[in-house]
């Protein structure tokens, strides 16, 4: 297959099917950099989109996988409308942070608020212990300095809520405690899923000093982006892409949307729930008697039931049946999990396609995946399910992955992702 060096995506017409190199440039520019989320998707994708497909203003932009954002940033800066739904309550917040763009005044604000928050914490001597979230075995996560330092910038934002009703300005002081927490605990800070490393000590970071560092770049970086964005409208939702169309038309935002662009989460690829658990719980919004449900509601889980009527509704996908069988030789539950995400997946392009406008586009962002030695070619097993529920495939190339959290071996479990898929399926009537 062809290798091409790029600096962006080019519009026209890509003969497939080709992988790109593309220059890592502007991966953490405006707010793309506000919060270290994992397996996030690249810019320059939903850039290619919106520039290929959105011809006119006032266009509606759907990401069903939103996750930290990044479609509804890019959505802001080209001055489209944007929905972002995840199931996550930490990536609604990331999210809506991220993609709300801040009037003159609410900057203002914001500084001399931010001013004022940073001198409480620093000389704040009283420690409310029942702030402290119900994390098992916290001892192993947090040192003492660590949490009543944190508690102390809890007690900080919890102030300036009570001085100022602007969910905007509080969503963004939350977002920049949340990007803290891994950092000041004892959890490995190389590894996405946080465990504490027998091997190598980790010396955390200053919890004050890094709010303090984090909140004033990021606000700069929120200023930047603010005057960078062309006037359009930004939701973001929770709720269950599988049924993306319901949930947008209850909250009567639009009746259909004109291009959706998604990086759904990957076959056995990482645990989000189990990632993003100690910043859910410390911003309460979580408690952790849900933490094993809401694992179950996340496409892609491992934690699913042996119900073999979704097995036998995907028969008519040869291949994809031949996978499952072979996976299940070695190991049954694996095999389960890898039909019930194609399961999934083939409700959430249902549900999209219902939601798009005839013709309309969606552009999907997937990587591979070998599950007990059986090559899982996800894009070409999603192609099939897509033209099967009424798309076309419009473009479909390939771009190197530089992300290291994508280059961590998974144990023979997933493989080693090494190339991302942008499928792009346009609705057939």
């Amino acid at each position: 297959m062809a290798l091409a060096l790029v600096d962006e995506l080019p519009i026209s017409k890509i003969d497939q099917p080709k992988i790109f190199n593309i220059a890592s440039n502007g991966l953490s520019s405006h707010t793309h950099g506000f919060f270290k989320y994992l397996c996030k998707f690249i810019p320059h994708v939903p850039r290619w989109a919106l520039k290929k497909y959105i011809k006119t203003d006032n266009q509606w932009v759907l990401d069903p996988f939103c996750g930290s954002g990044t479609t509804l940033v890019e959505s802001a800066l080209f001055g489209c409308n944007a929905i972002g739904v995840d199931f996550d309550p930490l990536s609604n917040l990331i999210a809506r942070a991220k993609s709300t763009p801040l009037k003159k005044n609410q900057i203002a604000e914001l500084k001399s608020r931010l001013s004022d928050l940073i001198i409480y914490i620093e000389k704040c001597r009283h420690v409310d212990k029942n702030l402290i979230p119900p994390i098992s075995n916290f001892d192993l996560w947090f040192s003492r300095k660590a949490s009543d330092d944190l508690v102390k910038i809890k007690q900080g934002i919890n102030r300036f809520k009570e001085e100022s009703s602007d969910s905007s300005l509080i969503d963004f002081l939350n977002l920049c405690f949340a990007s803290i927490i891994k950092r000041v605990s004892n959890a490995d800070s190389q590894s996405p899923k946080p465990y504490v490393s027998r091997k190598i000590k980790k010396i955390p970071g200053d919890a004050i000093d890094l709010f303090k560092k984090v909140a004033l770049a990021n606000l700069e970086k929120l200023e930047n982006f603010s005057s960078a964005v062309v006037p359009s409208k930004s939701f973001v939702m929770r709720g269950d892409a599988r049924s993306v169309d319901d949930l947008v038309r209850r909250k009567r935002l639009v009746q259909y949307v004109d291009l959706a662009v998604t990086s759904p989460p990957y076959i056995n690829a990482f645990d989000y729930v189990r990632s993003l658990r100690l910043e859910n719980l410390w911003l309460d919004l979580l408690a952790p008697d849900e933490l094993a449900q809401h694992n179950q509601e996340q496409i892609g889980t491992e934690k699913i039931t042996f119900d073999p009527s979704f097995i036998s509704s995907m028969r008519e996908y040869s291949n994809l049946y031949q996978a499952f069988h072979k996976i299940a030789e070695k190991d049954r539950r694996r095999a389960y999990v890898v039909m019930k995400y194609f399961y999934d997946m083939r409700s959430n392009l249902i549900s999209v396609k219902n939601i798009l406008k005839p013709k309309g586009v969606y552009c999907i962002v997937v990587g591979n995946s070998r599950i007990r030695d059986v090559e899982i070619p996800t894009y070409q097993y999603l192609i099939q399910i897509a033209e099967n529920v009424g798309f076309k495939l419009d473009s479909l190339f390939g771009y190197v992955i530089k992300n290291p959290y994508l280059r961590i071996p998974r144990k023979g479990r997933g493989g080693l992702i090494k190339v991302d898929w942008v499928i792009s399926l346009r609705k057939t009537n």
